[in-house]
């Protein structure tokens, strides 16, 4: 079923072109892959223009506990996902939980916001 809906939803957006371009999450055909190669391409090109390149800094310690889920169901709403549709997001978004696996270790289950 997610699978099916995420599919939908994908065509949905690309059709309604909602999305910035170069949006590398929840994107059709963009990876964080892509975001790192056309990064390293940016201060390529910066270094090789004489200009200057900015230190880029990641922390993904939180890249997967911080997202709004109201906020998410708001911008659906407003991008024009109603009805039945918004409901099963809603429904799908409540109550949900991770768990980290990494290396044999496991972390505690946690509520996702």
């Amino acid at each position: 079923m997610d699978k099916a809906v995420c599919s939908r939803l994908n065509s949905y957006i690309d059709r309604l072109s909602i999305l910035y371009p170069r949006q590398y999450w929840f994107s059709t055909g963009h990876s964080t892959d892509l975001a790192l190669v056309n990064i390293q391409d940016l201060i390529t090109n910066a270094i090789d223009s004489n200009k200057h390149a900015v230190d880029i800094v990641y922390d993904l310690a939180k890249a997967f506990d911080t997202g709004d889920h109201n906020l998410l169901i708001r911008k659906m709403e407003y991008y024009g996902i109603r009805g039945i549709t918004l409901k099963w997001f809603k429904d799908y978004l409540a109550n949900r939980q991770q768990q980290v696996r990494c290396n044999g270790a496991v972390s505690t289950l946690r509520p996702i916001k």
